[in-house]
Parts: structure tokens; sequence; C-alpha cells
């Protein structure tokens, strides 16, 4: 700026074009203008960025996208998703699980198989469900089934009722011993039996002609209860077809707290729900 101020208005060495319209201002001003405009862009950016972050601890979050993928996983998750949708649902459900302990990249895995599904495959739904948000808070299965019900509704609005009453009738079943009597007046009132309610639910979502892929992380930090529930929602509640749960977990857990709540078969258990386990490939811890 200072060698334009002195050429622009106090040298003889050159001679500048006048505007056609003002004469006072030059072409060469134009320069002046830009450089002008750049400079006060800078120092609003420097006011903006005042926190400099320089040699902090590291952020261990989640990645998002395949450029920040440093473990070399991006053609693991989508061999995963290619192979995962080719399986065929068309009768029931299919439950894959992400197997690896506390830290070792989990959740980064699942967001890079989200990105490729909702990327290169437009005939799928993917929803993002999250236990540990609502535990000792409400029903998992029924948060879970009010999920799949909103994100059904634009492709068929009877069949997101029917899953929103089908969640109530599942409610009406667990109610306390208190309100059985209740309990029996409602579902002889109900003209269809939840048998019924399930094969209605079942041929809609045949007829949406999308596939379902629902997203649960974090079970590894529920207590035993509520394992059992997000276990019980996969294997019966939501076994409709064309729909596929893509769970993450470390094993030893999850088989840990199912000691209490079953027999001495826990691993035998975990692979009835889950039909296959991708265990995450390990990494030097340098890296």
């Amino acid at each position: 700026m200072a060698f334009w101020c002195y050429y622009r208005f106090c040298s003889e060495r050159f001679f500048f074009f006048s505007l056609a319209t003002i004469e006072e201002v030059k072409y060469i001003d134009i320069v002046a203008v830009y450089v002008f405009c750049e400079l006060l862009s800078c120092i609003k950016n420097i006011h903006k960025s005042s926190f400099a972050f320089v040699d902090g601890f590291d952020n261990d979050s989640p990645i998002e996208k395949e450029n920040e993928d440093l473990l070399g996983r991006k053609e693991l998750a989508k061999d995963a998703v290619e192979k995962l949708l080719n399986t065929d649902t068309s009768t029931e459900a299919f439950s894959f699980g992400i197997v690896s302990p506390w830290g070792a990249g989990k959740t980064s895995f699942m967001n890079l198989m989200k990105k490729g599904i909702k990327d290169e495959h437009e005939e799928c739904i993917v929803i993002d469900f999250n236990p540990w948000l609502y535990s000792h808070k409400e029903d998992i299965i029924t948060l879970f089934l009010d999920e799949l019900s909103k994100h059904l509704e634009k492709y068929d609005s009877e069949l997101a009722s029917d899953i929103i009453d089908y969640s109530k009738a599942l409610s009406s079943f667990e109610s306390a011993e208190t309100k059985i009597v209740s309990v029996l007046v409602d579902l002889m009132t109900t003209s269809t039996k939840l048998e019924d309610k399930i094969s209605m639910i079942t041929e809609s979502i045949k007829s949406v002609e999308k596939k379902i892929v629902v997203f649960i992380d974090d079970i590894d930090r529920l207590d035993s209860t509520e394992i059992m529930e997000v276990l019980k929602l996969i294997r019966n509640i939501s076994n409709f077809p064309y729909m596929y749960f893509v769970v993450a977990y470390d094993k030893d857990y999850i088989l840990e707290r199912l000691k209490g709540k079953m027999s001495s078969k826990e691993t035998k258990y975990t692979e009835k729900i889950f039909q296959v386990e991708l265990p995450l490939p390990q990494f030097e811890k340098k890296i």
C-alpha cells in the first residue's frame, strides 16, 4: 500500500488512466481497493481466531471424513458396506457387530460406513440410535420405535402410525402387575392383535422398498438390563425385513455384564444375536 500511495500520488514516472465516468479515480485504484479489502478480512480473522491451540492434549474425537483415516480402515469400511447391503434381508433383519476394545476406533469406523452408505446408496435410510443417551431415563425400545416411525413417515404415514401402535402394545404387555386389568381391557377392545400388527408392518416395510440401516453405538456403556433390552430390540422386537443393524461394542464388556443375566453360554448368545462380527484390525500405538 505504501508503494502504491507513493507512485500514485507523489511520483511523476507513471501516467495512470482515469475511469470514463469519474476522472479522479484511476484504473490502478482498483488494485488498491482489492488489497484494502483483503487487509480488512485478515484483521477480522485475527480477531475472530484469538485463541491459539499449540502443543495441547490430543482430542480423542471420532473421525467424520475419509481423509482423516490415519489407520487405513476406509477400504475395509467400504467392503463391509457392500457386503452388508448385498445380504438378503427379504424375510428378516440382519445384525452386524463391530468389535474392539474401548478407544480403538469403533465409532470412527461406523462413521466411515455411514458416509459410504449416504454417498453411494440412495436406496438406504440411515438411522443413528445411541441408547446410552437415553439410559436410566425412558424405555429404550419405545424410543427406538418412535425414531423408526419418524424416519418412515415420509414414505408411508400409515406405516409410521402402525409402528407407534405396535410400540404402545409392547409397552402394555410390559406394564406393572397393577395395570393388568386395564391392559386386558385395552387388548380386548383393540381390533388388531399384536401378531397382525407385526404382519402389517412387515408388509408395509416391504412396499416402501428402502433398506433401513440402523447404527447403534455405545452399548458397552450400558448396564446389564439395558444391554439385554438392546439385544431384545435387535433380535426380536425389530426383526423386520430390509433392516440392517450395525452395532459397535467391546465384546469382553458385554459378556461380563451378561454373566448375571443368563447361563454360562453368553458367548453363544451373542453369536445368535449378531450373525457376523468384525474385529477391527489392530494398529501400532504410535499411530
